[in-house]
């Protein structure tokens, strides 16, 4: 009879352990799922803002480009009509500034 009690008792034990592991496994895999899903949007959020960044790196190149070449053909254009009139100040200008003197030399 105590045989079958502790029998039992052994058996209640190792149910009731079995289902405490059920519990802690069940919500690990909840927790390794909810884990997951905020790694992928972690991800999908980084390729979003390097996306976003290469694109506004290209407009301002675009950009800055765009000025440049304007600005030299209006140099260019000014210059060539009145080259006699500007040499002299531009001379004056470049040579005058401290890094070209000592590349000059």
């Amino acid at each position: 009879m105590i045989g079958l009690i502790l029998g039992a008792a052994a058996l209640g034990s190792s149910f009731y352990g079995a289902e405490k592991s059920m519990q802690i496994d069940s919500r690990t895999k909840k927790r390794y799922a909810k884990a997951f899903a905020m790694e992928q949007e972690a991800h999908r959020l980084v390729e979003a803002k390097k996306q976003a960044a290469d694109n506004a790196m290209k407009k301002l190149s675009n950009r800055k480009r765009s000025i440049l070449i304007t600005s030299m053909q209006n140099f260019v254009a000014v210059y060539s009509k009145n080259r006699r009139k500007y040499l002299p100040v531009i001379r004056r200008t470049f040579l005058n500034m401290p890094a070209i003197q000592r590349s000059l030399r």
